[in-house]
């Protein structure tokens, strides 16, 4: 089957709709895998085709009408180059699954009608990833171990800055006023949107040698609506790796409103560790080491695992430090590093001391580089693991002041002010999830203490679903889910979950009372969450 497609794939029907590509490309592999009777039309558009999460299938048509399309070039492909072909791919009406059938002349799919003006399409970047700014309940789990032997890298490799670049490029139609106007706006939006993340730099280089392309292009006049189309480009690998259409009607009196909110996020769905551009690069980093791969381990392992202190994250880190120690995003993750370390320390002592170190390290790198939002949350974190409950709260405060815009300091800030019952939190992960296109696990983890401190039985239990279906392995999910049940009377769920926290985190079978001294809660939300606990533990 992967024959055939490469087959159509080559022809003009598919090479002038890269969208249709995509889409025809994504529903043979599912079939391949034996998911293509399972598809439906929501996880369709909003894995295949790009459509936000919250997109209502039952109300918009649109995986359905680009399968119609679809249906429609093989048709035309079959009937024309691919005629001599023995096999067709074959998408039945009413199913999403391709099958590789006989080609037999005059065999044809229902066709469906015109979708309108609006066409979205978005490669799913395999599972999104999370900025390392998170991680703040990372309990006492076991440290992944690191086998093998672990051979230290060239102290060269750590002196090259191979963070992603991007190239600008928005183009309007040379006749009309209103399109230059509206494409110097969206280019606006979009290089002060860049210029906010710390691990993607916008290119000025005339060469045009930028690793990625974004290229924009705007088209109208007085009589026809706006149309922008966008291309994000992976130059190394000569790859659109997503693009996207958005026809806007020329006579709605909020035409400029709705193109700079579209595009003032359009930078975080690219730029963001859990977007497009770091995604992308996660499928070819390989086992090689470089700053930019240090920080990719440790931005999907801060998703998956929710610690990072050791395996290969931690030597990268420690060896990035060592190397470039004035490093802004080396400090920052050699701090979280030894952060995480603390945390399997054998004596109080030799806790105490790492934080110590974590600390000093990363107060040295904020007077460096107090710009630096990264290692502003890194500090917030280990301060909420040192008890220094004020200078957690302070710090935050000024980080979310000085970066109004990183969701992940409003965010991550608004965690570390609910896990020490601080009313403002619950609204700032409100605040940060309603302006995320993937809203991490944690932001529930916040949720669920702010629920908890005020006996919110059903906020705790929708907070704990929101989390369950982000991210089954997160290992404080357990804990929250005994401490859930049991507070609403479903003991015998309680003691499996609770069962089940201590398989994961030993220390809770061996010394509960550890595990609660350790983990950067407030005193009063840790004796909150022990009384939930109470009827199991």
């Amino acid at each position: 089957m992967r024959s055939e497609l490469e087959s159509v794939l080559a022809s003009p029907v598919f090479a002038r709709s890269p969208v249709q590509a995509q889409l025809l490309s994504y529903l043979v592999e599912a079939s391949i895998d034996g998911r293509g009777k399972d598809l439906k039309s929501y996880s369709l558009a909003v894995e295949a085709l790009g459509k936000s999460p919250d997109f209502d299938s039952q109300a918009d048509s649109y995986a359905r009408v680009q399968v119609g399309r679809v249906r429609k070039s093989l048709d035309t492909f079959y009937s024309s180059e691919g005629a001599d072909h023995s096999q067709r791919l074959w998408i039945e009406a009413g199913s999403y699954e391709v099958r590789l059938v006989a080609n037999q002349a005059g065999k044809t799919a229902n066709r469906l009608t015109d979708p309108g003006k609006v066409a979205a399409f978005r490669r799913r970047p395999g599972r999104i990833v999370l900025l390392g700014a998170v991680a703040a309940i990372a309990a006492v789990v076991a440290t992944a171990v690191y086998l093998g032997t672990h051979r230290r890298a060239d102290p060269a490799t750590w002196q090259v800055d191979d963070f992603p670049t991007v190239e600008v490029t928005v183009h309007a139609e040379a006749y009309s006023p209103e399109a230059a106007e509206i494409a110097d706006v969206i280019r606006d939006l979009v290089v002060v949107g860049l210029s906010n993340f710390e691990t993607t730099s916008v290119s000025s280089d005339p060469a045009g040698n930028a690793d990625y392309e974004i290229e924009i292009s705007v088209s109208s006049d007085q009589d026809s609506d706006v149309d922008v189309v966008s291309f994000l480009n992976d130059r190394r690998r000569g790859k659109v790796i997503w693009s996207d259409e958005a026809i806007y009607p020329h006579d709605d009196p909020d035409l400029r409103k709705n193109l700079r909110r579209a595009y003032a996020k359009f930078p975080l769905m690219v730029a963001h560790a859990t977007g497009l551009i770091h995604s992308n690069e996660r499928k070819f980093s390989g086992d090689a080491m470089s700053p930019y791969l240090c920080w990719l381990r440790f931005s999907a392992l801060m998703y998956d695992q929710a610690v990072g202190g050791g395996g290969e994250f931690g030597d990268c880190a420690e060896e990035w430090y060592s190397a470039t120690p004035d490093h802004p995003i080396a400090a920052a993750l050699y701090g979280w590093s030894l952060t995480d370390k603390s945390l399997y320390r054998l004596t109080e002592d030799g806790h105490r001391r790492t934080l110590e170190d974590a600390v000093g390290i990363l107060q040295n790198a904020r007077g460096l580089h107090p710009e630096s939002a990264m290692l502003q949350v890194a500090t917030v974190r280990v301060f909420a693991f040192s008890d220094e409950r004020d200078a957690m709260i302070a710090l935050a405060d000024r980080a979310v002041a000085e970066h109004p815009v990183n969701i992940d300091v409003l965010g991550f800030s608004g965690l570390m002010l609910a896990l020490h019952n601080d009313p403002r939190g619950e609204g700032m992960i409100q605040e940060a999830s309603a302006r995320h296109f993937n809203p991490p696990p944690w932001y529930f983890v916040g949720l669920f203490m702010a629920a908890m401190m005020r006996d919110d039985d059903p906020g705790a239990q929708q907070a704990l679903e929101n989390l369950s279906e982000l991210n089954h392995s997160l290992a404080i999910r357990p804990i929250l889910a005994a401490a859930s049940e049991a507070h609403s009377g479903q003991l015998e769920k309680a003691r499996k979950s609770w069962e089940e926290a201590k398989a994961r985190q030993p220390v809770l079978r061996v010394n509960s009372e550890l595990f609660f001294a350790r983990v950067p809660l407030g005193p009063e939300v840790t004796d909150r969450l022990k009384e939930w606990l109470a009827p199991v533990r």
